[in-house]
């Protein structure tokens, strides 16, 4: 049972992906805001909200996709699921785009707004949970690519 290089490239993407989402997802979590000195601060913005509901979504997704339909298909070797994994790819990167970019817009129009309830780091690091859900999307979006060629080769 040897991978293809495609298979190893899908894997390594996933991989990737779930790596993203989880700094992103932790970072986001451990962020404090030094002013109230509270850890569940991102709760109240929004934006960061959608974030972290983004990141356990796609979490979910990524861990489903790989435990059970890239290992499924290693092991079976079968294409079962190929529509699924179509849809369910374009759909994710989609919505990590949206949060990546609500990440990143509300930390630069609060941190531009900062007077003085705010400390600067609280935002530099919804800057980073904010990339690295970019990051997510442009591994994401590359399985998505890849999924639609292997869709095209099963049609």
């Amino acid at each position: 049972m040897a991978l293809r290089k495609s298979q190893v490239a899908i894997l390594t993407l996933r991989g990737l992906s779930l790596l993203f989402l989880l700094l992103s997802l932790i970072i986001l979590i451990t962020n404090k805001n030094t002013e109230a000195d509270s850890r569940h601060y991102w709760k109240k913005l929004y934006s960061y909200s959608f974030m972290f509901g983004i990141s356990v979504v796609g979490i979910g997704y990524t861990l489903l996709q790989t435990v059970a339909f890239v290992a499924f298909r290693i092991v079976m070797e079968n294409d079962k699921g190929v529509l699924f994994e179509f849809y369910g790819d374009k759909a994710i990167s989609y919505l990590l785009a949206t949060a990546a970019a609500a990440g990143i817009g509300v930390s630069t129009d609060l941190k531009n707004y900062n007077n003085g309830h705010y400390k600067t780091r609280y935002f530099d690091m919804g800057f980073v949970s904010a990339g690295c859900l970019l990051l997510a999307f442009v591994c994401t979006a590359s399985l998505s690519i890849m999924s639609s060629y292997a869709l095209q080769k099963k049609l």
